[in-house]
Order: C-alpha cells, then structure tokens, then sequence
C-alpha cells in the first residue's frame, strides 16, 4: 500500500506493531470516515448524489488496487475516508 499512488486510495506512510496491535500510518483527514459523517450529519440517510458520489470515488479506488494486484477485504463506511 505504500507504493498506491492514486487520489481515492490512502497513501500509507509505514507501519508498526505495539504488543498485538497493528499501527498503520497515514495522512489525517479532517472530515473522518463516511460513518461518522452519516451519524453525526445525515442521521435519516444521504441523499441519491452523495452515495453515488462517493461510490464512484471508492470504486475508482478500487479500480486502481484491483489493476496494480492488490485486494482491499474491509470495504465500509468506516474506513471510507474523507477529506
């Protein structure tokens, strides 16, 4: 993941591990994760526009993992990322 240079796949700085936890270490996005922004801003749902956004965006990404030989395996709104 450190290689990924794509605008919709989060670049990986590095990674460590701390007793049985994994680290990984990437750029902060202020705006959190499209979970938090649904609880905190959209409680009834986004609108059509938003979730096809979004959608596309992360399908983008996708996309570009799935060319270069690489499989997310944990895709949910938790860990779509937004800045």
């Amino acid at each position: 993941m450190a290689l990924s240079k794509h605008p919709n796949v989060l670049r990986v700085y590095g990674s460590f591990v701390n007793g049985s936890k994994l680290y990984i270490v990437t750029p902060y996005l202020a705006a959190g994760s499209c979970l938090d922004i649904m609880k905190t801003s959209f409680p009834d749902g986004l609108d059509d526009i938003s979730i096809a956004t979004i959608l596309r965006q992360a399908l983008e990404g996708l996309i570009y993992l799935h060319k270069n030989g690489n499989i997310h395996r944990d895709i949910k709104a938790g860990n779509l990322l937004m800045d």
